[in-house]
């Protein structure tokens, strides 16, 4: 169960989402990729992913 602001709902993970390259700045002159991944939830109740 995950509870999510005031209300409660009833999360299951269902993986991920897939991952997003980002290059951000350089730090002393190399090149810094960021790889992101963000979970993915979903209501069973209605079988939306969140």
């Amino acid at each position: 169960m995950k509870t999510w602001g005031n209300s409660h709902l009833h999360l299951h993970s269902k993986g991920f989402f897939p991952e997003i390259e980002v290059q951000d700045f350089p730090i002393r002159g190399k090149a810094v990729y960021l790889r992101v991944k963000c979970r993915r939830w979903e209501d069973p109740e209605t079988g939306q992913y969140l």
